[in-house]
């Protein structure tokens, strides 16, 4: 394993580079080490709008732009993921202070 040093060479690494990386304890949040409840326990019931798309063999790329939306719960979110084998949904890239702006302890963590 390489030792980086500064960021501007880890930066420079990962811009310049042709292979897969595998990068640890850089991140030191809390929150990368949370787990489905704890979001969940976070996040409450607030409606959340996810990106939707079928569990099947289609010509072209299922596009974000072209993916349907539903708006649901995060625990709805968990339940369609462990019982739903025809769609999958996911969690778009938004920020999480953009979507959260007022939840004070994903602010905090």
């Amino acid at each position: 394993m390489e030792y980086f040093g500064t960021e501007s060479n880890l930066r420079n690494l990962i811009l310049n580079t042709k292979k897969p990386l595998i990068i640890r304890n850089k991140i030191k949040s809390s929150i990368v080490n949370w787990d489905l409840y704890y979001w969940k326990k976070i996040i409450k019931n607030e409606l959340l709008t996810f990106r939707c798309g079928k569990n099947k063999f289609t010509k072209e790329p299922q596009w974000e732009s072209r993916c349907s939306t539903k708006v649901a719960t995060f625990q709805e979110f968990i339940n369609q993921s462990n019982s739903n084998i025809e769609e999958w949904w996911y969690f778009d890239y938004k920020y999480l202070r953009d979507w959260f702006s007022s939840n004070t302890e994903l602010k905090k963590s």
